[in-house]
């Protein structure tokens, strides 16, 4: 199965879906009010991490002490996928020079998290964060990553009940 992200329809219907699935072995996903939680789809996103889902110019870079390195973007999408809310992009700087990009998320309640935040070296800093628009069509760049941690994360939600 090829999951596709067409819009802002099928992430509420996707929203609306994920509510019904809420516990798995007892343990609920959710808040109080039926939403998937951070805490609770971290783990998920995190387990889902692996080479094949990285950017691929970074596949050299990644391994499983690291598992968050080069994840930030897929991870990014598949979180707003699932919570809603903004994608925030921010430099990624070594003594105040620019050596990359970071995504991550600002919740609908204004709240930023940042699943990948752990990746970064000691010299690294993450500046200039600013939200950016999500064109309907996104990602084009590394499309095939994202739709492979997305599945995965999709895959480890509990399924909803039969009706």
């Amino acid at each position: 199965m090829r999951l596709v992200l067409v819009g802002l329809e099928e992430r509420l219907a996707s929203s609306f879906r994920l509510s019904r699935r809420c516990a798995v072995d007892g343990q609920s996903l959710c808040d109080a009010r039926g939403v998937l939680s951070v805490e609770m789809l971290r783990p998920l996103v995190r387990a889902a991490w692996g080479p094949d889902t990285c950017y691929p110019d970074a596949r050299e870079e990644w391994q499983p002490e690291n598992p968050a390195r080069a994840q930030c973007g897929m991870t990014a999408f598949v979180v707003q996928d699932l919570l809603g809310g903004d994608l925030v992009l921010g430099e990624v700087q070594v003594d105040g020079v620019k050596v990359g990009n970071h995504y991550w998320n600002r919740l609908p309640d204004g709240t930023e998290v940042d699943f990948t935040a752990d990746q970064f070296f000691p010299a690294e800093v993450v500046a200039n964060g600013q939200v950016v628009h999500r064109p309907p069509d996104a990602p084009r760049r590394c499309r095939e990553q994202y739709e492979l941690l997305r599945e995965r994360v999709l895959t480890a939600l509990p399924s909803a009940p039969s009706s």
